[in-house]
């Protein structure tokens, strides 16, 4: 995976934690695999266990990140770079606007349907800008689960190129709701998440029940 345009090096923690206890694997790198298994359901007794595995591990080096008692409203500074971070998504692959808007389908500008790469690089690029613009280490976690799992959905060979760029604009708005809903990474019942396993469902043809 570290081979991918856009994808952190493996050494890249979680909310600036970049070991493990004992100087074990990377946070990240657990992080990482975890979530690659956990998008478009592969079973809910493993979902539920992946999700699990997450929520302990990111909750040793941030012991208030798994409190789902208490929303932690949006900071203004991270709202605004979401915001942002949103409309240049739509700026780069709305599909049909933009000087090749002849090309149905195609985002505007470009002659095809934008590659896994590309998608990720413009992802990690919105991703540390987001952190920058975080003010406490949950926020800059969350940031980080998130885009780890839309980096899992971006690489699933599964799921057609022409489909990875609504994946993609879904980034954001789930973000939001993570970042200001505790109970985002608690449960697989989440509308947001049951929303993204949905459309993978349906794009592969699967039965996401």
């Amino acid at each position: 995976m570290g081979g991918r345009a856009g994808v952190p090096p493996p050494g890249a923690g979680v909310g600036g934690v970049s070991r493990g206890r004992g100087g074990g694997q990377p946070v990240g790198e657990e992080t990482r695999m975890m979530t690659r298994a956990a998008p478009l359901a592969r079973g809910s007794d493993h979902a539920e266990a992946v999700l699990g595995r997450l929520n302990r591990l990111v909750g040793r080096h941030l012991p208030g990140f798994s409190d789902t008692a208490h929303a932690r409203p949006v900071t203004e500074a991270l709202s605004l770079a979401i915001n942002n971070a949103q409309q240049n998504l739509r700026k780069r692959f709305t599909p049909g606007s933009g000087p090749a808007s002849g090309n149905q389908g195609v985002p505007g500008g470009m002659a095809g349907a934008p590659t896994g790469p590309m998608l990720l690089e413009e992802l990690h690029q919105g991703k540390q800008a987001l952190k920058q613009a975080a003010s406490t280490p949950a926020e800059r976690a969350t940031i980080e689960l998130v885009a780890m799992m839309f980096q899992s959905i971006l690489t699933e060979d599964r799921i057609p190129a022409a489909m990875r760029v609504w994946f993609a604009r879904l980034q954001m708005p789930v973000l939001r709701v993570a970042v200001s809903e505790p109970d985002f990474f608690a449960t697989l019942d989440h509308p947001a998440r049951r929303l993204i396993d949905r459309m993978g469902a349906c794009v592969m043809g699967l039965d996401s029940a």
